[in-house]
């Protein structure tokens, strides 16, 4: 995977495109919040590199930037589903913990967290705590069989 600063820059211009905002120079460096001289160098190396091309003014992803764009948006989308889903963390925590997860996921751990929540997602759900839980009556009911063949660990999503 290219660098974070890249990947950081073709998420955003992906997202401008995205939401309908004329991707040019200016909205990059509003939405990234960098100086214009600095937007420009990024955007001569990533032209320079293939990443994107130039009309006039505006700027497009090519099929290669919107590859890259598009993988690291999805393992930002996995983290945070993982996170805030699977782990209870709260939004606000969550979101910026996944945006740097996005770039530092590896593919295959991507995909196991792909699994892990489609998995989780067809599994039946916890059984509700006892009446009088909490109130000094019984803790709460043990958790659902495990699917044949599977092993429980820490990690395992009922």
């Amino acid at each position: 995977m290219p660098p974070r600063a890249v990947e950081d820059y073709l998420r955003t211009i992906q997202a401008l495109d995205d939401d309908g905002v004329e991707v040019i120079q200016a909205r990059i460096a509003e939405r990234l919040g960098n100086k214009a001289p600095s937007v420009a160098q990024m955007l001569e190396r990533l032209t320079t590199d293939g990443y994107v091309w130039r009309s006039g003014r505006l700027i497009h992803l090519t099929d290669r930037g919107r590859r890259v764009a598009a993988e690291v948006t999805r393992k930002h989308q996995l983290a945070s589903r993982l996170l805030v889903g699977v782990l209870g963390i709260p939004e606000e925590l969550a979101r910026a913990e996944a945006v740097r997860w996005g770039h530092v996921m590896s593919d295959d751990v991507a995909s196991r967290i792909a699994t892990l929540l489609a998995d989780s997602a067809n599994r039946v759900p916890a059984v509700p705590a006892q009446a009088g839980a909490g109130h000094g009556g019984a803790a709460s009911a043990p958790a659902p069989a495990l699917h044949p063949g599977e092993e429980d660990s820490p990690w395992t999503v009922r």
